[in-house]
């Protein structure tokens, strides 16, 4: 009965005149995928159960969908600007969600996952709110909340770029709470959408990290049928972020702060190693009656070891050093040691030595870069001109294995240029 039903929704959408379009189901179901094209049909298919299986998993939810998807992937040149939509309303026997793909529009930028996402979304939103009327007004998904999603399933297994948040702190353009929720990406170049994209995923990755905060993001979705501000529906549904509008906004900051230090754990190769130790050996503090703010070298430690300022400078330095130590390339530990040595002594006022120790320092990080760069050339060369005597003895798995691995002829029609694009979003 559930196939005969599916089946019936996919044909409610074509026109009376037109040829029949051939359909999929997917495996639980829920999508029906029309579309003439078998391979893109079936592609589409596998990519939809693979969207849907990632946002339950995210969620924690089990399959329990009420409302089919259809997906419409159709060829209709003048038929509008809008490359694809998502839409929902009531049909005969329920709601209906439906993806609409204009293969003949420009398709630059169009993410198909979004749109499931979105899909998925309404349904669960929906499922069990009472009936709507044809034409009646819904509430769509929040974009960050879509974008975000889309994020997190895409770097589930290698995690957030902390990169990216360090920049954002860095370069103070973290929005406010209030003013990331009111934002629209449509319309954004790049550089914003990217700046977005970013504040959509930490966000959800924040909430997901809050106790019990998958399950939670789904009863905020179960609540966007209710509208309201945003925020006071965040607030509802994740008691976890406080009362106030300023514990919102403080959560939110320091959150962005503790994505900007995830990676912290991994270790600095030798060359970057040596950039954020030169960057340390600096000791800065204020001379003369104008307050001014100079900054000596290490090894210029007689010019500043006068000033009473000196003990709270070198106490800096020190705990600078020691937080570099933990991330520090191993052939690089040992020299930050004695630097912190040196720094101890110097606020002993035990000067004689360091001036040779300095030096000697100065020239063994120089001679570590030099060796680790020796090595990778030698490495590069060696791999390229000296690896001649092959035993052939796996010429026919790698004949194989290439026959396999080699894409099939390219096709230039609009589904399939379609389906490439797809395929390129999702690897």
């Amino acid at each position: 009965m559930r196939l005969l039903f599916l089946a019936a929704l996919a044909v409610c959408c074509i026109p009376a005149r037109a040829a029949l379009p051939r359909q999929s189901v997917s495996s639980s179901h829920q999508f029906v995928i029309v579309c003439d094209q078998d391979s893109a049909r079936v592609r589409t298919t596998t990519y939809c159960e693979e969207v849907k299986s990632g946002f339950l998993s995210a969620l924690r939810l089990p399959d329990k969908w009420k409302f089919p998807i259809v997906v419409n992937l159709r060829n209709l040149p003048g038929a509008g600007s809008n490359p694809a939509s998502v839409r929902m309303f009531e049909a005969n026997q329920g709601l209906k969600v439906v993806v609409d793909v204009n293969l003949a529009a420009d398709l630059t930028g169009v993410h198909l996952g979004q749109h499931l996402l979105s899909a998925l979304i309404l349904e669960l939103a929906y499922r069990d709110q009472s009936f709507m009327k044809q034409g009646m007004e819904y509430n769509p998904p929040p974009a960050w909340l879509v974008r975000g999603l889309e994020r997190f399933l895409e770097t589930r297994d290698s995690g957030a770029d902390a990169s990216v948040y360090r920049g954002l702190m860095a370069s103070n353009q973290l929005p406010s709470f209030a003013n990331f929720l009111a934002e629209a990406p449509a319309g954004m170049d790049s550089t914003s959408l990217a700046l977005y994209d970013a504040c959509a995923f930490s966000l959800v990755q924040l909430l997901m990290g809050l106790p019990e905060g998958r399950p939670r993001l789904a009863a905020y979705i179960r609540s966007l049928p209710a509208g309201g501000d945003p925020a006071a529906g965040l607030i509802r549904n994740f008691p976890a972020l406080g009362s106030s509008a300023d514990g919102l906004e403080k959560w939110w900051t320091l959150g962005i702060a503790r994505l900007s230090a995830s990676d912290r754990y991994r270790g600095l190769s030798a060359e970057e190693t040596e950039q954020r130790l030169a960057a340390l050996l600096f000791v800065k503090m204020t001379v003369g009656k104008t307050a001014e703010e100079k900054e000596y070298r290490l090894e210029d430690f007689k010019s500043f070891m006068g000033n009473r300022q000196r003990r709270a400078a070198i106490f800096r330095m020190n705990e600078n050093l020691v937080a570099l130590s933990a991330q520090a390339n191993p052939l690089f530990r040992p020299v930050i040691a004695e630097y912190q040595e040196i720094a101890l002594d110097l606020l002993r006022g035990k000067t004689k030595r360091v001036p040779p120790r300095l030096q000697s320092l100065a020239t063994y990080r120089e001679t570590i870069v030099t060796r680790v760069d020796e090595i990778a050339d030698y490495l590069n060369w060696y791999e390229a001109t000296q690896m001649h005597a092959c035993s052939n003895s796996f010429d026919g798995y790698f004949k194989t294995a290439n026959e396999l691995a080699a894409p099939p002829a390219s096709r230039q029609d609009a589904i399939s240029r379609y389906m490439e694009e797809v395929q390129d979003q999702t690897e």
